[in-house]
């Protein structure tokens, strides 16, 4: 996959990308800079490690916050800001572009907005199926999954291409049709690309519960 390194301690690296959807990977070392991104289109921010963060916007105004793993929220086009990681580490982020969204702004430096994130932000809580959809576009659909010790996710059949984002440590178990049971331990941080056309169940062999965030491109190539 293509990688850029814009400048010191800053590297993105496109996971799925074609004309309706672009599904990225940052990674912005302590003390590095992202440099003044223009956010024309919709899109979906997914955090896999805490992230501390001094936002400086366009108009001047900076905001410090706070982005916990496993964090996934929408956010609207024409943002426009520089992002400092001021904490002690790495910090890792998945961002999910709609580029045929009706938010789509035009090529124009003037429309750009500025907008902070809220000081207290939280993670998306389990809920009772332990699954929480964060979003569901006809371009993408963004999910975030947590799972007691024991627990499944049942049955799933993916007809699209999709990326799983895991924000804790797993020890997991996946199923599939043909009675293949495989064990695995993956750490946190840990992102997974998959093809359309996989159907298996996922379940937690842990001790802990376990987070992940699962983000399907659907005009990307649906499997047929």
């Amino acid at each position: 996959m293509p990688c850029r390194q814009f400048m010191t301690g800053y590297e993105t690296a496109i996971l799925i990308g074609d004309d309706h959807a672009c599904l990225t990977h940052f990674t912005l070392a302590s003390g590095a800079q992202s440099g003044w991104n223009d956010h024309k289109y919709r899109h979906a921010l997914i955090t896999t490690t805490d992230s501390p963060f001094l936002l400086k916007n366009r108009d001047g105004s900076e905001h410090m916050c706070m982005l916990p793993a496993s964090l996934a929220f929408d956010r609207p086009a024409g943002l426009s800001h520089n992002e400092i990681n001021i904490g002690d580490h790495t910090n890792n982020w998945l961002r999910d572009e709609r580029k045929n969204s009706a938010e789509t702004l035009p090529d124009n430096p003037s429309a750009t907005i500025s907008q902070p994130l809220p000081e207290n932000t939280t993670p998306i809580r389990k809920s009772k199926t332990n699954i929480a959809e964060v979003m569901d576009t006809p371009q993408s659909w963004v999910c975030h999954f947590s799972a007691p010790p024991g627990a499944q996710t049942g049955w799933r059949h993916h007809n699209y291409d999709y990326v799983v984002s895991f924000a804790t440590n797993c020890q997991i178990r996946y199923e599939h049709p043909d009675t293949r049971k495989l064990d695995h331990t993956i750490a946190a941080g840990t992102t997974h690309i998959h093809t359309a056309g996989l159907h298996q169940n996922i379940i937690n062999t842990g001790k802990n519960v376990i987070v992940f965030i699962e983000v399907e491109i659907k005009l990307k190539s649906q499997y047929r």
